[in-house]
């Protein structure tokens, strides 16, 4: 066996092969994840029928694209969902007492019925579904279950039976800080029996989008990731009255509205991070509010075109020390890069951490950061191994340290001076 830890994924391995599911220490599975493929290879070693096996090679065939198969369902009874869900419970067993975190990927309805499972984590910290289904009334009740959940990661969730319910059955971890919401789906169907059935359904019923998942304050609630789309309403606002306490919030936006900046600005006093994502320059006619509270801002999925609205919010924040830009469009506009950190940054006095992703093409020699006098840490990530070149006095004269990274070598620079 390989025993490079680095290229072994042991939480799906430990669910797709028997011998490592009875022998590796439990400890190893502290974080264990099930996504639709894990799931038919672990299926395939608790099972050895004929039928069994040919209609999981149907199965894959179906999710890989390969249509050499014609379905034949009167095979493929072994691949119930309640079947699944009994091997999987007898997997769980040995290590479920060590689990803290547990991602469901891709499963689509399965999920549904394989959520019992979870259950018995009962010191389960953090729960991730990606494009697999939950029940509303399991959602909603997560409390009952969950007495040390802090994370809730919710991406392309597929809710079944969402309906509006009474504000008394709502009872969600008292210990919850974190809650991530982007583009979850109510859907219309749940008439099926097995893992192959719901591939199929999947395609052909309607979802609808739906945001306000949890219309009830969570007093431990610190922090929030939300996509907010237009069309659903101010959805972020309802959260962000329901929750004052929030400290950090995340926008996966296609668009803020003038109201939301104020409330944001004005009501959310306790609100020290704020992450804006999506191109900005669409909400450059917008007037900026000064953003009192804010000390860390980061900016991401977005080009360099967008940088007046960017300076606007910087030069309202008077309180802000940490500034991030996740860049997605440079080349061409590396100037616009460049005069930023020449002209506007050096305004921002409290600013002492700047941080600068791209992920894009840009010529670092050029670039020259000797203007920044206020930051004592820059960290710098790029794609272009050019970045690699960049010459250390064009790198801030007074600083505690610079990191620059090559995110497609690992390679990293460090500069260290001390400050007068």
């Amino acid at each position: 066996m390989n025993n490079n830890n680095s290229i072994i994924n042991w939480p799906q391995l430990s669910l797709s092969n028997q011998y490592l599911r009875y022998k590796l220490n439990p400890l190893v599975f502290r974080s264990i994840s099930l996504s639709r493929f894990s799931t038919v290879n672990h299926l395939t070693n608790a099972n050895s029928s004929g039928d069994y096996n040919h209609a999981l090679e149907e199965y894959i065939s179906y999710n890989t694209g390969d249509f050499e198969y014609e379905y034949d369902k009167s095979k493929s009874n072994d691949l119930e969902n309640e079947s699944m869900v009994k091997v999987f419970e007898a997997s769980l067993i040995r290590i479920k007492k060590y689990v803290k975190s547990f991602k469901l990927s891709q499963l689509f309805s399965s999920c549904c019925f394989a959520f019992p499972l979870v259950y018995s984590l009962n010191n389960l910290e953090k729960l991730e579904i990606y494009g697999s289904s939950i029940y509303y009334s399991d959602l909603i009740t997560l409390g009952d279950k969950f007495e040390k959940l802090k994370d809730l990661v919710l991406v392309a969730a597929l809710i079944f039976n969402y309906e509006e319910t009474e504000l008394s059955v709502l009872n969600m971890p008292e210990k919850l800080d974190k809650i991530e919401m982007l583009q979850c789906k109510k859907y219309r169907n749940t008439s099926f029996d097995s893992i192959i059935d719901d591939i199929e359904d999947i395609s052909n019923n309607a979802v609808t989008r739906i945001e306000m998942l949890f219309p009830i304050s969570i007093p431990s609630l610190k922090r929030l990731r939300f996509s907010n789309f237009r069309q659903f309403g101010d959805y972020l606002k309802d959260y962000l009255k329901l929750n004052p306490q929030l400290e950090t919030l995340d926008i996966i936006s296609d668009f803020i509205t003038q109201d939301q900046l104020d409330y944001i600005a004005n009501e959310c006093t306790n609100l020290t991070e704020l992450f804006v994502r999506y191109d900005l320059r669409y909400h450059e006619k917008l007037s900026t509010p000064t953003f009192h509270y804010i000390k860390k801002l980061k900016f991401g999925d977005f080009g360099l075109k967008s940088f007046t609205m960017l300076q606007k919010l910087c030069e309202n924040s008077p309180e802000l020390d940490h500034l991030t830009l996740n860049i997605n469009d440079g080349d061409a506009y590396s100037r616009d890069l460049d005069e930023f950190l020449k002209t506007a940054v050096p305004r921002f006095h409290k600013l002492s951490t700047l941080e600068i992703n791209i992920y894009t093409s840009m010529e670092w020699p050029q670039m020259d950061f000797s203007e920044l006098r206020n930051i004592q840490t820059l960290i710098i990530r790029s794609l272009d191994h050019s970045i690699l070149e960049i010459n250390a006095n064009k790198l801030p004269p007074q600083r505690l340290g610079v990191k620059v990274e090559c995110l497609s070598s690992g390679k990293t620079l460090n500069f260290i001076n001390k400050p007068e």
